[in-house]
């Protein structure tokens, strides 16, 4: 789920594939730490903060991608860390490494994760409160989901009232750039788009944000911020397909390339990275339904982009039955990106 909230405080201060990603392969476990083999986009390719028409893909109605060009990727081992073994002065933190993990039990246990409407009109606002809560932001609000799952994508299984389920995504990206997040800021002072989440709850020619708060914050420089909230969404904790986070410290603008996104109204931008050594990653081992992750994956003006976000496989897991997570996003106002993943608790 994506969220977009205003960085004032007020007391203090894209579905890839699988025809050239492939899952992530473990080699070993160790207490928890994983050497993981991640899926990065080739060295050969031109690093880029801001967009070339070099690599890119047209996205569907449903979510789906069909076709990508100049996407030339490559697999490196790398160590994933257990963050969960970290003592509470060395845990990771949302304002210095650009990601948390919080205890966070849903309001409504029973919430129908499969019903799209259900979602937007409960869920959203429970992840602004959220986020609003860990931030201190002065305004945030909840505005796109997606639910990602292996054998849901495989099945071609649909949300009610929503889009297709989409596959979880294996290579490693963030999803903003220092162009997309403030055009994407901009966009939700305007009425929803084709493919905007929110159109089950707005009006024609209704908007989530003020047009006036929207151009306060972008005009005058005002700080805002693009947070995901990822959950896994069934009763077993995470087995597969859990969530990689790569430390925005360890990340460099050289590592990066712009990803366009083609949709059939707009044009959106990820951050895809090439591997360097410097990477610092880590997961959060069998992740429960009452647990979520803050992700910033970008905050202006002063800085942007929690670098870059994969999904990773532990090796020697039994997986058992299917597995869900949502992420959800925020900025000025929120927005969501809800993630459902497979065969075991989990973009």
């Amino acid at each position: 789920m994506d969220l977009a909230y205003n960085l004032e405080k007020t007391e203090r201060s894209n579905s890839i594939e699988p025809s050239f990603i492939n899952p992530v392969h473990h080699i070993a476990m160790t207490n928890r730490n994983v050497n993981a083999r991640l899926t990065y986009l080739a060295a050969s390719v031109e690093s880029s903060l801001h967009r070339n028409g070099k690599v890119f893909t047209h996205r569907d109605r449903d979510g789906n991608d069909g076709g990508y060009h100049g996407v030339l990727t490559e697999q490196r081992d790398v160590v994933i860390n257990d963050a969960r073994r970290l003592d509470q002065s060395w845990r990771r933190q949302l304002e210095v490494h650009g990601f948390e993990l919080l205890h966070r039990p849903l309001q409504r246990p029973d919430l129908q994760f499969f019903d799209h409407r259900q979602v937007v009109q409960e869920y959203y606002p429970e992840c602004a409160d959220l986020v609003k809560r860990a931030t201190n932001a002065a305004h945030v609000s909840a505005f796109d989901h997606n639910i990602r799952s292996t054998a849901g994508k495989d099945s071609r299984e649909r949300v009610a009232g929503g889009q297709e389920v989409q596959r979880p995504i294996h290579v490693v990206h963030g999803d903003y750039t220092l162009v997309s997040a403030p055009q994407r800021l901009h966009a939700l002072a305007s009425p929803p788009g084709v493919n905007d989440t929110l159109r089950a709850v707005l009006d024609e020619d209704e908007s989530l944000l003020s047009p006036n708060v929207v151009s306060r914050t972008l005009d005058e420089g005002k700080r805002f911020a693009l947070i995901n909230v990822w959950r896994n969404i069934v009763h077993s904790p995470v087995m597969s397909d859990p969530l990689a986070l790569c430390d925005g410290q360890s990340v460099a603008p050289d590592d990066l390339v712009v990803f366009e996104i083609h949709y059939h109204d707009r044009v959106g931008e990820n951050y895809f990275a090439k591997y360097a050594p410097y990477h610092k990653w880590w997961y959060y081992p069998l992740m429960t339904r009452d647990e979520v992750v803050l992700v910033k994956q970008g905050i202006l003006p002063e800085g942007w982009l929690n670098p870059a976000v994969c999904t990773l496989i532990p090796v020697g897991v039994t997986v058992t039955r299917p597995a869900h997570s949502v992420s959800t996003a925020r900025s000025v106002t929120p927005t969501h990106r809800l993630m459902r993943q497979t065969g075991k608790a989990s973009k």
